[in-house]
């Protein structure tokens, strides 16, 4: 299932803005905006006939994830957190796909934001996750 398929649910918090030191360029090494995105898609079906306090797809849990990037030191790179939030994303079991999106709207004068943005199905983060455990041998 994708999330443009129909009887999806979408679980979803829409720029969540923190201030931390992230980036590559000598002038990112002081806090600065970013705006976060995510989505969490689930089959509407079987999400509302089942859904409780004790299974719901929690965006709390998402976006104090987020809001917690405040406290930690320099990251070079947005992707670090895009990882992060894919982890949090998936831990979900009735998650069958989700976007993350993550800008800098403060980086280019002339850009209104410029960032990453990631769409992945479980299949695929099953995939990726394994090859971060188990990495390809050598050629």
């Amino acid at each position: 299932m994708k999330s443009t398929d129909e009887n999806t649910v979408t679980i979803f918090s829409r720029r969540i803005e923190v201030r931390v030191p992230i980036g590559i360029l000598a002038h990112e090494k002081t806090p600065q905006r970013l705006w976060v995105d995510i989505a969490l898609y689930a089959d509407a079906v079987t999400y509302l006939q089942n859904v409780s306090k004790e299974n719901l797809l929690d965006y709390a849990v998402l976006v104090k994830a987020v809001q917690a990037w405040e406290s930690r030191p320099h990251v070079d790179l947005i992707e670090t957190y895009i990882k992060e939030l894919l982890a949090l994303a998936f831990d979900f079991p009735q998650v069958v796909a989700a976007r993350v999106s993550i800008a800098k709207p403060d980086i280019f004068a002339n850009a209104e934001q410029t960032g990453v943005s990631v769409m992945m199905d479980r299949t695929t983060y099953d995939s990726f996750l394994l090859s971060i455990i188990i990495p390809p041998p050598p050629p």
